[in-house]
């Protein structure tokens, strides 16, 4: 008879900044070179909560972006704007999450996770992108 036990779990690293599953950033190709995602360490079931806001969210009104952006080389501005959204509530505001790591949620026509609740749609497999729908945020 063998009585060893199962190999211990490995601990997983601690979610990058506002998820609160295991997830980690890394290259996402399909979007364009140097383009990146979020990526599932592990399963994550059907409705579990994936992210919730760590910090407080830059807001820049509209008229105020125009002179933020002109003190910036072309490439912070463009990942600026690229990491930026606004919401439908609140369409003045241009929202920056310049530090955390939802800023790499991609688009898709079929989501897994809803915007606005940061909850799984559906049971999501290891390695399998989180992706949202940005018609759930306003037009800049």
């Amino acid at each position: 008879l063998n009585h060893h036990s199962p190999a211990p779990k490995k601990a997983l690293p601690k979610p990058p900044g506002g998820f609160v599953v295991p997830v980690e950033v890394r290259d996402a190709p399909k979007y364009g070179e140097g383009q990146k995602g979020v990526f599932a360490m592990e399963r994550i079931e059907k409705g579990t909560v994936v992210y919730r806001s760590s910090e407080p969210r830059r807001r820049v009104h509209h008229l105020e972006l125009p002179a933020m952006l002109g003190h910036m080389s072309q490439i912070e501005a463009t990942a600026c704007l690229r990491q930026g959204h606004v919401n439908p509530d609140d369409a003045e505001y241009l929202v920056i999450d310049s530090d955390d790591a939802v800023r790499f949620l991609n688009h898709s026509p079929e989501p897994n996770i809803y915007a606005r609740t940061c909850c799984a749609i559906r049971a999501i497999s290891a390695n399998e992108e989180l992706v949202i729908s940005y018609q759930s945020h306003a037009e800049p």
